[in-house]
């Protein structure tokens, strides 16, 4: 895995990692780093609420994609 990929990004590896294994429904924000509720785990480019860019991911897409 590619922890360090996420961490420039700054996404903690193990948050991913409780959203996944607690079954939360959590994206998170590859240009801010924020997390958004009420995300599929497959979601790619939501809104972010805190920057507003188009790029939350769900916490199992970053794992396929970034990790």
């Amino acid at each position: 895995m590619n922890e360090s990929l996420l961490k420039n990004m700054n996404i903690d590896f193990e948050r991913v990692m409780e959203a996944i294994d607690g079954d939360e429904q959590i994206g998170f924000c590859i240009a801010c780093g924020s997390e958004s509720e009420r995300i599929e785990p497959d979601a790619r480019n939501c809104k972010c609420e805190s920057c507003h860019s188009y790029k939350v991911f769900g916490a199992e897409q970053i794992l396929i994609e970034f990790a």
